[in-house]
């Protein structure tokens, strides 16, 4: 079972996603422009959801006008978008939040030291901060 709550009285809609898996509750509110989409997951394997294959407990992901703007990740291993790899770990990863816009992606990774990664799509390469 899945909650979501958000704040405000704007008009939102919300309907219930149906995954590549019975051990997932997957979720979107749209609120004007936006759709916000959580999924939580008690599965092993990469679960497949509109242009994203993620493996993890926990992802929320928010959209706007379908393209995706940010997704924070909890004890996850791996997530793709669009069949580009945002990140993936042999081991599941406490906290990962990342950010997009046109040519490129922020990667905050929630571990010990917090590590911060841009990553410049035009040039497809990774670059450490």
């Amino acid at each position: 079972m899945m909650t979501i709550m958000m704040p405000g009285t704007a008009a939102t809609q919300s309907r219930r996603f149906a995954g590549n898996s019975n051990q997932t509750v997957a979720a979107v509110i749209r609120s004007g422009e936006y759709d916000d989409i959580a999924v939580a997951c008690s599965a092993d394997g990469d679960l497949h959801l509109n242009n994203c294959v993620m493996r993890g407990e926990f992802f929320w992901m928010r959209l706007l006008n379908g393209d995706l703007q940010r997704v924070v990740a909890v004890n996850a291993q791996s997530f793709s978008y669009s069949g580009e790899s945002v990140f993936e770990s042999q081991h599941p990863i406490p906290y990962v939040q990342a950010y997009f816009w046109e040519n490129g992606i922020v990667i905050e990774r929630g571990e010990r030291e917090g590590k911060v990664y841009v990553r410049d799509l035009r040039d497809r390469q990774f670059q450490r901060n």
